[in-house]
């Protein structure tokens, strides 16, 4: 998709690549603990503070653009079933967001939006 200038057998062909190759790269790169490592030129950085900092940044932007600006989101044609996960996982969403140490801000606005739900 014109996101990686590596090797031409690692670049998006139309004619041969396919979506699950975007999925698998995305579980595999992506949504692992630390996404950090896998950014091209640093995996072989032994960087932690980078990584903890990098790790925080998505977890803010998770929570401000994944889950409060879907929530907010009151033309989603999708609006239905996030509320319906949000109210059901409402718990477990507000448990991430302290094992993440969010702000506090950033939590009390997150809960504030998960109560409206109910």
């Amino acid at each position: 998709i014109g996101t990686w200038s590596g090797a031409p057998e690692e670049q998006w062909d139309p004619k041969v690549s396919t979506l699950l190759q975007v999925f698998i790269s995305i579980q595999s790169l992506i949504l692992v603990e630390n996404p950090y490592y896998n950014e091209p030129g640093y995996q072989f950085s032994a960087n932690d503070v980078a990584n903890l900092d990098y790790n925080r940044n998505i977890q803010r932007g998770t929570t401000r653009l994944a889950i409060l600006g879907q929530i907010r989101d009151k033309n989603s044609v999708f609006r239905d079933v996030i509320v319906a996960h949000c109210r059901h996982k409402k718990q477990e969403i507000l448990q991430q967001s302290k094992e993440w140490n969010l702000p506090d801000d950033l939590v009390k606005e997150l809960a504030k939006e998960l109560d409206a739900l109910d």
